[in-house]
This record gives structure tokens, sequence and C-alpha cells, in this order.
């Protein structure tokens, strides 16, 4: 969960002009294609001026793994795709609802439908007025913690915990313990005095937590799995949260070292977030 700095041009190449879609307009065109996020991305690599002209401004649906989710400068809400073998650049998409972490986090297989925007070669596919269509809701719920039971397991094995939770992006619901403005950190109560903290993304104030955010309010956040012990874990990268939550949830089960979802997954369920 980071604050994407980076900018995407889209370019004015082919010989008819790309006419923007709304998002509502984006959503209720049938997709041209059903395309991995690799494929996508392997395809405006080595054939990017055909790919501009094929798939330019055209609606697909695009299926892979999320690697990122945050805010551009440039873009606003973003997700970003698995472009496949390490070092490829994921695909950007530029979502049409706020707050897509609300309902994703990195790991997670999903579909996500757009209108593809014509790009300069080089550059990262770019889909544009994005809808999350598909998400494996298994998977989603996996990553799902009270904090509770996260700070528990760490209290439980600490080395155990680390083994299957590190750098990983999880869910995390609980209650506000005390809030630390000056490093933007949130705790959150994980039950007999241990601490979840989670350390906002960005840097130089790029984003801070809502100012009537209160002791004892119920929040969800999301964010990676940075460290832990018996008496704290550390979430970083994390984005505002969730507020007003549900006490009620799930009890999970023992922590098991569950399977990370791979790109290119058919997906299972659909879901409209939480």
């Amino acid at each position: 969960m980071l604050l994407v700095g980076w900018a995407l041009l889209s370019a004015g190449c082919g010989e008819v002009p790309v006419v923007p879609l709304s998002a509502e307009q984006t959503l209720a065109t049938d997709a041209v294609t059903e395309i991995s996020s690799a494929a996508l991305q392997e395809r405006f690599r080595v054939t990017p001026h055909a790919s501009n002209s094929e798939l330019g401004g055209r609606v697909a649906e695009v299926t892979g793994t999320v690697v990122l989710v945050g805010i551009s400068k440039d873009l606003g809400n973003v997700v970003l795709l698995s472009g496949g073998r390490k070092g490829t650049k994921p695909v950007v998409c530029q979502m049409a609802a706020p707050r897509p972490w609300d309902s994703l986090t990195p790991g997670l297989p999903v579909t996500i439908k757009g209108q593809v925007s014509r790009v300069q070669p080089g550059s990262a596919a770019l889909v544009r007025q994005a809808h999350v269509i598909q998400v494996d809701s298994e998977s989603a719920e996996a990553s799902r913690f009270t904090a509770d039971d996260l700070c528990g397991s760490f209290a439980e094995s600490r080395e155990n915990a680390a083994q299957i939770l590190g750098d990983r992006w999880i869910r995390v619901r609980g209650a506000v313990a005390s809030i630390d403005r000056i490093n933007n950190w949130v705790y959150l109560s994980g039950g007999a005095g241990r601490l979840v903290r989670c350390a906002l993304a960005g840097k130089d104030d790029e984003l801070s937590w809502d100012p009537d955010l209160g002791i004892d309010e119920r929040i969800e956040v999301v964010g990676q799995v940075m460290n832990g012990d018996g008496r704290q874990v550390i979430l970083q990268g994390c984005l505002p949260p969730r507020r007003n939550i549900n006490p009620e949830i799930t009890a999970k089960q023992p922590l098991e070292d569950t399977p990370q979802p791979a790109g290119g997954v058919r997906l299972s369920a659909r879901t409209n977030g939480d």
C-alpha cells in the first residue's frame, strides 16, 4: 500500500482519436477481450503500435494479481496488476470508484474492467475508468484478521507468525487504542495489553489520519506486516481506514500457512466489496 508517485502518459498515437468513456459507459460496454494482465502487458511491450490500434479506446476485462493499491498524483486511485515475470511493468488501472483499498489488498486475484488507453511505447499498459467485477472471495477472507487474533498469533509463536505473515498484506479490524499524529501512527487494541501499530503510507504529511478519528472507534486498516512480537505487531504502508466497523466478525481459524494466490487465476466468486 504505497503512494504512487510516478506518472504514466497517454499517447496521442493512432489515426482516430480515442473518445474517453465515463465510468457508467465503461461498465455498460461489452468487453472486446478477456485477457490476463501479464498477456496485456506483454502485448503492449512487444507490439505497442498494433496494440494501441487494436485495443486503444476499447473496453477489456483484465485478470491478474493485485501488486499495489494506492493513490497516484496523476491518476488518482489506482490498482496495479502483475505484469508477469519479474521486472515487467505492471498494468495500471485508474479506478472509477474511490478508495479501492477498502475491498482489495495486494496478493488478491481480481478481474478489472476498463477502457484501455493508448500509451507511448515502453510505458505500462493503462486501463481507465476501471471497475472491479470479480475477486477471489476465499483469498480475500484469508487476508482478514482481528487485531486480537493477529497479536495472539505473534504472542503464541513469533517465529511461526513471522514466517507465515512477514511482508504479507492483510486487513485488520480493531478498536483505536491511541493516535500518534506526529509519527502518523494509529494503535489498535490487540487484547491483553498488546497493540497493532499502523503506519500511514507516504511521507512529508502526504496523508494524515482523519482529524475526528477517536479512541475506541472500530476501524479496518489494510497494511503490510513488517514485524511483531508478543507485545506489538507493526503494519506499514497503510492508507486511510474504513471507519465505524461492525465489531462482529467471524473468528479466525488457527493461523495456517495459507497458499498465496498466483497471477492468471480464473476467479471463483463475485463480490461488491465488503
